[in-house]
């Protein structure tokens, strides 16, 4: 977070900095950067684009002669352009999951973690993403693009390997896969009916999540229970050809 930065260390021994974000979010581009300082304290106002009246506060306090982050407008700017990247490659999602400013830097907080228990070895790459993917439920595109800067690692490699892999997630995945079998066993005892049943009572279609992020529904070739079928699976547990109305019940204990 510090090259893009997000966020920056202070040197000053035995004084502990605290930074605070009041309902910045990702969905709107900000400038107009002031600064007004009040004795040891350093305020940093940024402006809405659409309302110069209308702001919301960045603020960092410092018990030194003055703050050590954003020490110029040009990191301001700098921020400003890469949150804009990251905008444009968010909306290109199909489910798009709305992200915050400060969820962003709790995500990269976590993922510094993730590779510096790799010791930020490159070529620990995959299994850095599925640690990553663990941790987040799915792969962000703020994720990558700050995994391609820490590591010096062209986001064009990366993305490579997080779409060439099934397994990775680019998109926002809910809490509980729900896996439908489409064996041979199973589609001839109605899978298609029981798939349908599902996608009624969820309004979703296989390979979608669900507007609360609970459920993501996917249909598998097999799910080794072929003498049970049709069935299904939700949180490692399997269901026999359950109605409508079962299904209305099982769905109610996933919270």
């Amino acid at each position: 977070m510090e090259r893009i930065g997000l966020i920056s260390k202070s040197n000053i021994e035995n004084i502990k900095s605290r930074y605070k974000l009041n309902n910045i979010r990702t969905s709107k581009t900000y400038r107009n950067f002031q600064d007004t300082k009040q004795d040891n304290f350093s305020v940093r106002k940024i402006h809405k684009t659409d309302s110069q009246d209308d702001y919301n506060l960045l603020s960092f306090s410092n018990m030194g002669s003055d703050s050590e982050y954003f020490k110029d407008a040009e990191r301001i700017k700098k921020l400003e352009k890469q949150m804009s990247i990251w905008l444009k490659d968010l909306n290109k999602l199909k489910r798009e999951k709305e992200i915050t400013l400060e969820d962003m830097i709790k995500d990269l907080t976590k993922i510094d973690e993730i590779i510096k228990s790799h010791g930020y070895n490159r070529s620990n790459l995959i299994q850095m993403l599925l640690d990553i993917q663990k941790e987040c439920n799915w792969l962000p595109k703020h994720v990558l693009f700050y995994i391609s800067d820490k590591l010096e690692i062209p986001l064009t490699n990366i993305y490579n390997i997080a779409s060439f892999y099934k397994h990775f997630n680019l998109e926002p995945q809910g809490k509980y896969n729900i896996l439908v079998c489409m064996g041979t066993a199973c589609y001839i005892r109605g899978a298609m009916n029981l798939l349908q049943r599902i996608v009624n009572v969820l309004e979703v279609k296989p390979g979608d999540t669900t507007s609360d992020y609970r459920f993501t529904l996917d249909t598998v070739n097999c799910l080794g229970a072929c003498a049970l079928g049709p069935v299904m699976m939700v949180d490692d547990k399997y269901y026999t050809n359950p109605s409508t109305k079962k299904l209305k019940k099982i769905f109610s204990k996933f919270n």
